[in-house]
């Protein structure tokens, strides 16, 4: 089990987040990264297409260290199917519609989440719709 600090440890700092000091149970020093939980449709996915950028901010996120939850009102046959989805393009996530396996909480733990319904999370229109604009999110990410 990990216990974040809310201090920052001096190195670790990536382009897109920095990692915080963490701690052992055992009471070890680890660097845990932060964690971004991300919804599916209109943020991920409109209909069968990907919103635009979607997919490729959130791996070029993974690739600097951030942890991703999917975090969506979906189950069953549905999420199954949003998983395939996104492991068809290369998407995989560190949880799924649960905490990170260091927190046993009812309540998702995220440093950040990305949802087109969320209150400051720049959209767009694609298709009819109101999507997550991600060039707006990376841009709000950048300073973290």
């Amino acid at each position: 089990m990990l216990f974040l600090h809310r201090e920052k440890c001096v190195h670790g700092v990536n382009p897109f987040g920095r990692f915080f000091c963490a701690q052992t149970q055992a009471g070890e020093r680890v660097m845990a990264k932060k964690w971004l939980a991300v919804d599916f449709d209109e943020t991920v996915a409109c209909g069968e297409r990907e919103v635009p950028l979607a997919v490729e901010s959130l791996v070029r996120l993974q690739a600097a260290g951030w942890r991703l939850i999917l975090l969506t009102m979906r189950e069953g046959v549905g999420l199954e199917m949003a998983l395939r989805w996104c492991e068809a393009r290369g998407l995989h996530f560190d949880a799924v519609n649960e905490c990170p396996d260091f927190l046993r909480s009812r309540k998702v733990f995220a440093h950040v989440s990305v949802d087109d319904r969320a209150v400051g999370c720049p959209t767009r229109r694609f298709r009819g719709k109101d999507v997550v604009d991600w060039e707006g999110v990376m841009g709000q990410l950048r300073g973290r």
